[in-house]
């Protein structure tokens, strides 16, 4: 008699979790969605070189944006390497104060969690001319989707290192503080930025090549 109730009773809690476990999402098991850095919906901006396997490399201060449901976002970072300025992005989640940091290893590297619900916009750029990080994909909740933003005017920058972000020694050199990012964000413009320290308009400055062979 008592295995007969037993039996009763794990049919009964079976039949009442099994519903109520399919409404919960995907993402509060653990679970994720990876992109791959070649979807249409991301929207790149300024010069950078896809690589195989479809990841991407970011040069100068290109970097791209992107709209993401879910509640976390984090980057796949494609290969080892020293945290230095090499390693340096520049993100923001849904326009709040750009934050920088040194993306510390292969794998993945979180830039968000406990975001409310519901879509999300992602911007990130290389934060200074140095920066040449390699991001292999993207990671949000399972279930996560991606969508386009929306198109904006584009304005783009091409110079020195004035352009490329260089204030002064003893200040913070990095896109943030350069006139080229506050002009986008005054203006609502999405902007690329083409600019190396030490080069020449015609004339070859420390760079081997001038802007009018380099940039053109």
């Amino acid at each position: 008699m008592a295995i007969q109730i037993k039996k009763k009773v794990c049919a009964c809690l079976a039949a009442v979790l099994v519903p109520v476990l399919s409404l919960i999402p995907a993402s509060a098991a653990g679970g994720e969605q990876r992109f791959e850095m070649t979807q249409d919906e991301i929207t790149y901006y300024g010069r950078w070189e896809m690589l195989s396997g479809g990841g991407v490399q970011l040069n100068f201060q290109s970097g791209f944006e992107v709209i993401f449901t879910g509640t976390s976002i984090a980057v796949d970072v494609a290969e080892v390497h020293e945290v230095s300025a090499i390693s340096e992005i520049m993100y923001s989640i849904d326009g709040a104060e750009p934050i920088r940091i040194a993306v510390p290893s292969k794998g993945e590297n979180l830039l968000a969690s406990g975001l409310q619900a519901g879509e999300h916009t992602l911007r990130l750029y290389a934060a200074s001319q140095v920066a040449r990080l390699r991001i292999a994909g993207l990671k949000c909740d399972a279930g996560a989707v991606l969508k386009k933003v929306p198109t904006r005017k584009t304005i783009e920058f091409i110079g020195d290192s004035i352009t490329a972000g260089w204030i002064g020694n003893g200040y913070e050199n990095w896109l943030r503080h350069c006139y080229t990012w506050q002009t986008a964000e005054k203006l609502g413009f999405a902007y690329n930025v083409v600019a190396r320290g030490g080069i020449g308009l015609f004339v070859r400055g420390t760079d081997i090549y001038s802007m009018s062979e380099r940039y053109f």
